[in-house]
């Protein structure tokens, strides 16, 4: 008598009775999965998919502040990409933009940490006592610290998040939201504030390239104070959106919780900027 073979699960190992195992979910095993047609098939599918959601999530972000938190806390998660996906692209995107654009708003290096920051004093002395130490020209310890910086940035900028959804979490308290509701949010506006960082700095680059050719110069403190006033400006209108979105705050209300926000933000990046400068020196 002859004897069928049953399939089973290529991950699993469970008895397959249809096209998808109804355990893990994992697809019928084909010998045309091997196929190069196939994997181009399959590739121009995930790649597609992606560029949609990526585009889409980009426009809702921009155009709908507060509608991916909302749209997310729904369950409508189809569309768009994942919140911490989302987050990585785009902070990708950032350090990009500002590599060719030669800003250091993030990344700050020591220059900056002795010059221009809160902990100026005390970075200054620490760097003096470790370039005595070590027997080195300023000049090269402030290479070496600065590669580092650009390293360590990347994998920080994230901390911002949790302690930002934090502070929103405070201002939600009582309207019975998950904790995790709260981060999405977060995850959403430090999303925007990248992209916001990356579009701007490219925006100014062009505009201070276009005065210093036509023989204005601006200071950097005036253009810092520009910048700043027109960011927080722009953070504050967005957040209050956001907000009003996602929580379904009164007008009033959206607007003075932004200004809470805006101003916990700043802080936040002065801690950020802080302890990037310990992580870094640390490891310098």
């Amino acid at each position: 008598m002859d004897h069928v073979t049953t399939p089973l699960c290529a991950s699993c190992g469970k008895t397959l009775t249809a096209e998808y195992c109804s355990h893990c979910g994992e697809r019928k095993f084909d010998h045309h999965a091997l196929s190069l047609t196939h994997f181009a098939e399959h590739a121009f599918e995930a790649f597609s998919h992606f560029d949609m959601a990526i585009l889409r999530t980009l426009k809702t972000l921009v155009m709908a502040p507060g509608r991916l938190t909302a749209d997310w806390a729904l369950g409508c998660r189809k569309p768009y990409l994942p919140p911490v996906q989302f987050f990585l692209v785009m902070n990708l995107l950032f350090f990009i933009t500002q590599s060719l654009n030669h800003w250091n708003t993030l990344t700050t290096n020591l220059d900056v940490h002795i010059t221009g920051t809160a902990h100026k004093d005390l970075a200054r002395e620490m760097v003096k006592e470790r370039i005595a130490q070590r027997g080195i020209e300023y000049e090269n310890y402030r290479a070496v610290f600065d590669a580092k910086a650009a390293i360590q940035a990347k994998s920080m900028v994230i901390l911002m998040v949790p302690v930002f959804s934090l502070a929103v979490a405070a201002l939600s308290f009582g309207m019975g939201r998950y904790a995790v509701e709260h981060l999405v949010f977060s995850l959403h506006y430090y999303s925007f504030f990248l992209l916001y960082l990356s579009v701007t700095s490219s925006v100014a680059s062009v505009v201070l390239w276009g005065l210093r050719s036509a023989g204005i110069a601006p200071s950097d403190t005036a253009v810092d104070r520009v910048a700043s006033s027109i960011m927080l400006v722009c953070l504050g209108g967005y957040l209050s959106l956001a907000i009003r979105a996602v929580y379904q705050n009164r007008l009033w209300v959206s607007v003075l919780k932004a200004g809470v926000l805006v101003g916990v933000s700043l802080g936040i990046l002065y801690l950020y900027r802080f302890a990037l400068f310990a992580v870094t020196f640390r490891s310098t």
